[in-house]
């Protein structure tokens, strides 16, 4: 049975030394957590990596370090253009879905996923008076709502932690409409 469980994946590799031969491993980090903890009963991952989306030849049982963490886990591989990997969830009678593809180059330093400003709090509002002091604008009244963690725009900032967010993204309460909905975000 397959459990639809999400998950997040991201890579850092470690760069070579100048001294380091071509053919030298990379020691690699690979971090896996469920998009939403926790996950009562998981176990541990699968995880499946190779130098191509389509052979995912090289597999690793990982532990999960607890039900409500990111599990990092080190492994090594050969400097190769692109690296690919993908996990899933285990548990004692199923295993989860297969995650995305994360594809990373190996041999030269990939970059932590960075915080990303998504939204915090359901309530959307209407732009409301502009704050000459900050530059600003203020929210005003109740329009309509948004899941958590949708993307804010971050060149769009109001006043606080409300930052503008896509319109497509809001359920409208009625036939109220704004062209410059704003909701609260922070960076997570």
């Amino acid at each position: 049975m397959k459990h639809r469980h999400r998950l997040l994946l991201s890579a850092i590799a470690a760069a070579l030394a100048s001294s380091a031969l071509a053919a030298d491993p990379v020691s690699i980090t690979i971090t896996m957590s469920p998009k939403d903890f926790p996950v009562l009963g998981m176990q541990g991952y699968n995880l499946s990596c190779g130098t191509s989306p389509t052979v995912l030849d090289q597999k690793w049982k990982v532990p999960a370090a607890s039900q409500t963490a990111p599990t990092p886990f080190k492994i090594s591989l050969q400097p190769a253009d692109r690296w690919y990997c993908q996990a899933q969830i285990y548990e004692a009678a199923a295993e989860g879905a297969w995650s995305p593809i994360l594809s990373f180059p190996v041999g030269t330093v990939v970059p932590v996923p960075t915080k990303r400003l998504i939204t915090v709090d359901s309530k959307v509002y209407n732009t409301g008076s502009f704050d000459p002091a900050s530059w600003r604008v203020r929210p005003n009244k109740l329009v309509g709502s948004i899941g958590l963690g949708k993307p804010c725009d971050a060149t769009k900032p109001a006043t606080g932690e409300f930052y503008r967010v896509p319109t497509a993204s809001v359920t409208w309460l009625g036939s109220t409409r704004t062209s410059y909905p704003l909701a609260m975000c922070k960076l997570l």
